[in-house]
């Protein structure tokens, strides 16, 4: 969080994604630091049921899987069990693997992450299906997309 300036005004994006773990479809738990270390980057897609810019951003990274695989690990993260994780992968026809954040391990270490990355117009402890987490070896978010923002994916990652 920075302060700063005449006055003083909150940045919301966190400096780092808080370490947490998922289960895959078989069940079996694997941490987020073990997904980050896979290649250069992880990109997080914040995914909900029914919600058109969850939809949009599913389709966006999807797009962008092909191209930037070799140096970027590709994660949804679903607000469900892992049966409707799996499900809605399925459905959309996305190339990477949806985990479940319902069926964590940890609860608590999913709600630190819901509230480190909230970005529900200033509500710390929501978050916009669709959110985009760009994130470093070693959890340092490069960028955080949300809403119209999502557009300029192709842009961000085309700096790398």
């Amino acid at each position: 969080m920075v302060a700063a300036g005449i006055g003083v005004y909150t940045v919301l994006t966190p400096d780092q994604m808080p370490p947490f773990s998922v289960k895959d479809h078989q069940g079996q738990p694997i941490s987020i630091d073990d997904l980050v270390v896979q290649k250069d980057y992880l990109l997080a897609v914040f995914l909900m049921p029914k919600c058109p810019i969850s939809k949009f951003s599913a389709e966006q990274t999807t797009k962008l899987y092909d191209q930037y695989t070799e140096r970027i690990t590709f994660i949804g993260l679903y607000f469900g069990s892992q049966a409707q994780a799996a499900d809605y992968q399925e459905k959309n026809q996305i190339k990477f693997t949806v985990y479940s954040i319902k069926d964590t391990p940890d609860p608590l270490a999913v709600s630190e992450l819901i509230n480190e990355v909230g970005s529900s117009y200033g509500l710390r402890n929501a978050i916009y299906g669709g959110t985009v987490l760009l994130v470093d070896q070693d959890r340092n978010i490069i960028s955080s997309l949300v809403k119209e923002d999502l557009r300029k994916l192709s842009d961000e990652l085309a700096k790398l």
